[in-house]
């Protein structure tokens, strides 16, 4: 049978301070673990998993397809190449419905992200359909609600 270790002796009116050895314990206690549980023999014999508050970021999102080759997927694309998580959060739920006269309608899926694209993002997108289409001068938001 072994002592417990004291870590700090009692001196003037403090009171002893005793240190387990939780290793030391383990190694004498291993072969009844089997009597506690297989449970709690598991627990004790497997590494545990590390737990963690890391939330993981998506990777880059992907880039949107350029198969049908208009001017909309085009601009999707100088979108998304200029900045793939703006575009993945607000750029990619638009739809163009009419481009005439040098103005392009754009649907965004709900009034709140159309009146925020309109007022944050017109200028980029914008920019971006002068690259593909010189003659857009104008862009109009709507929401399909």
């Amino acid at each position: 049978m072994q002592q417990i270790p004291v870590k700090r002796p009692a001196v003037r009116g403090r009171v002893t301070v005793y240190e387990l050895d939780l290793k030391q314990i383990m190694i004498d206690t291993t072969e009844v673990w089997p009597l506690i549980g297989r449970d709690f023999q598991a627990r004790m014999t497997e590494e545990p998993e590390v737990e963690t508050n890391i939330v993981p970021f998506k990777t880059k999102p992907a880039a949107p397809e350029d198969a049908d080759g208009t001017i909309w997927s085009q601009v999707q694309t100088i979108l998304h190449g200029c900045d793939p998580e703006l575009w993945s959060s607000w750029f990619q739920h638009l739809s163009e419905v009419e481009r005439a006269g040098g103005c392009v309608t754009l649907i965004a899926p709900s009034r709140f992200m159309a009146d925020y694209i309109a007022q944050k993002w017109s200028a980029r997108l914008l920019a971006a359909y002068s690259r593909v289409d010189p003659e857009v001068r104008t862009l109009r938001i709507d929401a399909t609600e």
